[in-house]
């Protein structure tokens, strides 16, 4: 009995959390139907790409199904481990630096925003 609060308060910290994923799950699943990426896609694609760089295997770059290489074979012969994983590191570096500049670009866009909405309603 002197435990029941706790209990309740825990068990409704799990009931919530578990409507926060499921929520979350759906939204990631809606937006994937939908064909759209999630916001930070750069983000992931920089993450993986790392990995692949970081990795003990040599990165697979081209699917035994496809023809053509992924990365063009100026930037990474085909079977060069070394090559390829150099490949992805520099993928994953532009990758990130376009989603900080991308960042970047939006905070002063809405600054922009909010300080046009300021002038027109007689605030500035």
């Amino acid at each position: 009995a002197s435990c029941e609060a706790q209990l309740r308060q825990l068990h409704a910290e799990l009931a919530d959390r578990l409507r926060q994923a499921e929520r979350q799950e759906a939204e990631a699943s809606l937006a994937a139907s939908q064909g759209r990426l999630p916001a930070d896609w750069m983000e992931l694609a920089a993450c993986s790409l790392e990995a692949l760089a970081d990795g003990k295997e040599p990165p697979v770059l081209l699917a035994e199904e496809e023809k053509d290489a992924t990365v063009a074979p100026w930037l990474a012969k085909p079977g060069d481990a070394q090559a390829e994983r150099a490949c992805c590191a520099a993928l994953a570096a532009a990758l990130r630096y376009t989603a900080a500049n991308e960042a970047q670009f939006q905070a002063s866009w809405a600054s922009e925003d909010d300080t046009k909405d300021l002038m027109d309603s007689g605030g500035g």
